[in-house]
């Protein structure tokens, strides 16, 4: 119900956008396109993580990114957020975010040392904040504890619109003492 919902909303803001759109000219024969597709990401014994990734093209460079996902928690049947899953969701979403931070600078560190600019790009989009963790996956597969959670930007949150979707695994070492009680035996334990 949580992603029909979701594709319905880009479905009609995309048909009120065309059908308001001036015509003219130049306008006359840009093709507007919608493309959204759903995919599996992993499913556990607890989790089962549905990503949505498509874009809306109405003119321009290129389309608008459009990216969500779905985390439904099996034993509560519910779809569940990042904030959900942690006793503390601002304490939750720190620790995840500078595992995030060190990984990103270690992999662009590679070709070159971010400047300023690129520094505090990375950080606002990982600060302890729900719309920078609202995109997420959990990281496992088969009937198995998950492995940890996969960390999904969109363009422009840590990085320039041509580096694409930005994800990070974090492993469950990483972030299991601040997760809620419901949710810790859904995640292997540090030691694995």
């Amino acid at each position: 119900a949580a992603m029909r919902t979701y594709g319905e909303q880009r479905k009609r803001e995309f048909l009120t956008a065309a059908q308001s759109a001036p015509r003219s000219a130049d306008t006359e024969f840009v093709p507007w396109e919608l493309r959204l597709r759903f995919d599996v990401r992993a499913d556990t014994g607890d989790f089962l993580s549905v990503v949505a990734t498509g874009d809306a093209y109405s003119g321009g460079a290129h389309g608008n990114p459009l990216i969500a996902s779905f985390v439904l928690h099996r034993p509560s049947g519910r779809v569940v957020t990042m904030a959900d899953l942690f006793v503390d969701a601002e304490d939750g979403e720190r620790a995840l975010g500078e595992y995030a931070r060190r990984e990103l600078i270690a992999r662009r560190g590679a070709a070159r040392p971010l400047d300023d600019g690129e520094q505090r790009w990375l950080k606002d989009g990982t600060a302890p904040r729900a719309e920078n963790y609202a995109v997420f996956a959990i990281d496992g597969d088969g009937a198995r504890s998950a492995r940890g959670i996969v960390l999904i930007f969109p363009p422009y949150q840590v990085a320039p619109y041509a580096d694409g979707v930005i994800e990070v695994a974090v492993p469950a070492a990483q972030f299991s003492s601040r997760l809620k009680p419901a949710f810790r035996g859904a995640f292997e334990k540090a030691s694995r």
